[in-house]
């Protein structure tokens, strides 16, 4: 590979469209370090800057494609003639070739690490963001004694920047307190929302989130107050911001002492209402997965709850909470599994065409976990509904009725299935066939039967040995 040196760059004209053209085509096709260092001494000799930084940029991207042990050099390569741009076009460069430090050999990452940092410094404040988000994202990649000098160094930097650059490289930051010494990441987390609070009110969302999603990296003790403070921090945003921390809160229930469960879901439930409907139909969404973490008799008010919620909502913002409920149907006590699987086949019918047939494919897959005296009703419901669907939406709930085959191998369920899948026409059969098929060894046919419906797979145009 050729050195690293930076020769003194001759004025020559401005390349043409169509050379610019060439020269990011030949980008696209490096794959060796010896076509690596032909194009970027032929960069180096362009005079006008934004071209340059535009293939720089691409160039970057090439590093991953060399033999490892050649990626270190290329990457310095290209460090040092970002370092030859006008200060206003590195920022781009950086962030991209930022990106590569995952890809460098292990002892090589914190000296790249830390190359680039001092670059960044040198940048307008405005044009920091970027590079320093990217930097975060690949704390964890260094080693581990060093993870917390990096975090410092980042967020040092973080601070310089104004108020309204802050937001992007905080949220990086907190994405990597898994990365930190266990003792280190409550007090960073600390002062990751001291950043926050100076933030203009629109652009703390995001960190806010991130944070909320680490809270299981926390030691037992500091997880509830760190969902305390966080939800203080919330009252304080538009209610249109307040959605991404609340979900990610939702996500995090688990990470709370079982105790502490319960409680959070009800703040986290009752700030859902303020929403607007389509951020409150994922925050319902993620609250009807915790439903399965609450104590067993918490879990039906808890259903009944988010059902009574989802049904406030605009038909074409319920299906996602309503399938999540379907999934934790059979974590309902024994008693209260058919009444709510019978209430949500009800709901389908009330949805648009696509989130109908994708409820009832989902309630089809729980057939299986419920009582056993409820399941052949269930499962005759749901065939029931299905042939309601427009035809293209009936695929999904078909091919799932023929892989429960297995769980119910009854001719007359089978029947009825095969006998829907009949009236699809013949592009639409192929996978509820299929599934059909390879179920059928499962079936109580007695072989005369069992012939009976292979011949009549073969009519429909799926085979079978």
């Amino acid at each position: 590979m050729a050195s690293a040196h930076i020769h003194p760059r001759v004025r020559v004209n401005a390349p043409q469209k169509e050379d610019a053209v060439a020269l990011e085509a030949r980008v696209d096709q490096i794959s060796t370090p010896k076509q690596f260092d032909e194009l970027l001494a032929q960069i180096a000799l362009i005079e006008r800057a934004p071209l340059r930084r535009d293939l720089l940029t691409l160039l970057s991207k090439r590093i991953v494609e060399l033999p490892e042990s050649k990626r270190s050099r290329a990457f310095d390569s290209i460090a040092a003639h970002i370092e030859q741009l006008p200060l206003d076009h590195r920022s781009q460069p950086l962030d991209e070739l930022a990106y590569t430090i995952g890809w460098l050999p292990n002892g090589q990452r914190l000296p790249a690490s830390n190359r680039l940092l001092g670059q960044v410094e040198q940048l307008p404040v405005e044009d920091r963001s970027q590079p320093l988000k990217e930097l975060a994202r690949h704390i964890g990649s260094l080693p581990a004694g060093k993870r917390l000098q990096t975090f410092d160094h980042v967020f040092a930097q973080t601070e310089q920047l104004p108020p309204e650059h802050r937001s992007s490289p905080l949220a990086a930051l907190a994405r990597e307190m898994e990365s930190l010494p266990s003792a280190h990441r409550l007090p960073a987390s600390v002062r990751i929302l001291g950043q926050i609070e100076q933030l203009p009110i629109e652009h703390r969302s995001k960190p806010l989130a991130a944070l909320a999603r680490e809270i299981g990296q926390f030691s037992d003790a500091g997880r509830l107050p760190m969902c305390n403070r966080i939800l203080a921090q919330l009252t304080r945003l538009r209610t249109e911001h307040r959605a991404e921390p609340l979900i990610a809160l939702a996500d995090s229930l688990r990470a709370l002492p079982a105790i502490e469960q319960q409680p959070m879901f009800d703040r986290i439930f009752i700030q859902s209402r303020a929403l607007p409907a389509e951020p409150r139909s994922r925050l319902l969404d993620s609250l009807a997965f915790e439903i399965r973490a609450l104590p067993e008799a918490e879990r039906p008010p808890a259903f009944d709850r988010i059902s009574n919620e989802t049904e406030r909502l605009p038909a074409e913002h319920r299906g996602e909470p309503l399938r999540m409920l379907a999934h934790v149907v059979d974590q309902l006590p024994d008693s209260k599994q058919m009444p709510a699987f019978d209430y949500l086949a009800g709901q389908a019918e009330r949805l648009p065409a696509r989130d109908h047939g994708q409820l009832l494919a989902a309630l089809g897959r729980r057939i299986a976990w419920l009582p056993g005296a409820g399941r052949q009703s269930a499962l005759n419901r749901i065939v029931d509904q299905t042939v309601r669907l427009p035809v293209e939406d009936r695929i999904d709930t078909l091919t799932m009725l023929a892989d429960q085959l297995r769980q119910f191998p009854y001719a007359e369920s089978a029947g009825r299935i095969l006998d829907q899948t009949a009236q699809l026409p013949a592009e639409y059969r192929r996978e509820p066939l299929a599934a059909f098929a390879r179920n059928l060894k499962y079936l109580y046919l007695p072989p005369e039967a069992q012939r009976a419906v292979k011949d009549r797979l073969a009519e429909l145009g799926h085979p079978v040995a």
